[in-house]
């Protein structure tokens, strides 16, 4: 594991821990408008990539040395492997109705912070109608042309799948 998915693995625990144990944060405010407003339209491009089973708009939410990390370990670094991963799920699932709730957000420069919770559902192909839940700890960073882009996205331990 390189150094910045070590500090973002210790980050993530940390941020669920305290989240987890019930000690609760107040909701941040120190992002601002403008940075929440980013972040939302970030989390609606994602929403409708997987709506439209569209692994390469999927991709594009990401900076392009993003990373896309699994509560299991596994991840994918760059926009062709996160595409690539993520048109591997969508052949088993087919268009995956995604709903994200956040939770709350820290912005620290250039960097935000974003915990919430996600719920993905879909009927893959001859099956019946799946859901699976479960929490995440996002970082977005300020692209060079101002907007705001996914530099790792941390799936929590305690995925929930259900019917």
């Amino acid at each position: 594991m390189t150094g910045r998915l070590r500090k973002l693995a210790f980050m993530a625990a940390v941020i669920w821990g305290s989240v987890a144990s019930g000690q609760g944060m107040a909701p941040s405010t120190t992002a601002d408008a403008g940075v929440r407003a980013a972040i939302e339209r970030g989390n609606a491009e994602y929403i409708a990539a997987f709506a439209h089973s569209d692994p390469a708009a999927l991709a594009r939410v990401y900076a392009p040395d993003g990373a896309r990390m699994a509560d299991k370990g596994g991840y994918a670094r760059g926009r062709d492997a996160i595409a690539a991963v993520v048109r591997t799920l969508l052949s088993g699932t087919g268009p995956i109705q995604v709903t994200i709730e956040t939770v709350d957000l820290w912005v620290v420069d250039d960097v935000a912070y974003e915990t919430g919770k996600w719920r993905y559902r879909f009927t893959p192909p001859g099956k019946g109608a799946q859901s699976v839940t479960g929490r995440y700890v996002t970082e977005w960073k300020r692209q060079p042309d101002g907007g705001w882009r996914i530099i790792a996205d941390v799936g929590v331990p305690g995925t929930e799948w259900g019917g």
